[in-house]
């Protein structure tokens, strides 16, 4: 009803002339994108869970956890979502996971350096006396 409303309230689905229908199914358009972009790296059968269908006998003897069914979802958030800040925020964690790599390798060369110059100063001070 919500979406209804709000197709209503900014002009964009009208009635028909003959007041039975109207030009475009309101939900429709969403429900066949999630079930595409979604089927893409989630079980088609836990997509079509998600989507309250029926899946007939299966129902039966498949019965997925809820948290199951979240992973499933949770691996094609990126493909749902329209704005960026999901992506962007992944993109940054990502970032900041390989810098503190790098970070660590870093200062795993610098203290083999150190060490190096310890025992080379170590040496020549042993060879000096």
């Amino acid at each position: 009803m919500l979406l209804n409303d709000a197709w209503k309230i900014q002009g964009v689905r009208e009635k028909s002339s003959n007041n039975k229908k109207y030009p475009f199914k309101s939900l429709h358009g969403f429900r066949k994108f999630f079930e595409s972009e979604s089927q893409k790296y989630s079980k088609s059968i836990n997509v079509s869970i998600l989507l309250s269908h029926d899946i007939g006998i299966t129902q039966h003897y498949y019965k997925p956890k809820e948290d199951d069914l979240l992973e499933d979802y949770l691996k094609s958030v990126d493909l749902l979502t329209i704005d960026e800040e999901h992506k962007l925020k992944t993109q940054v964690k990502e970032l900041k996971q390989k810098n503190n790599e790098k970070e660590y390798i870093i200062k795993g060369k610098l203290q083999e350096k150190d060490e190096e110059i310890q025992s080379l100063k170590q040496k020549y001070e042993s060879d000096m006396k």
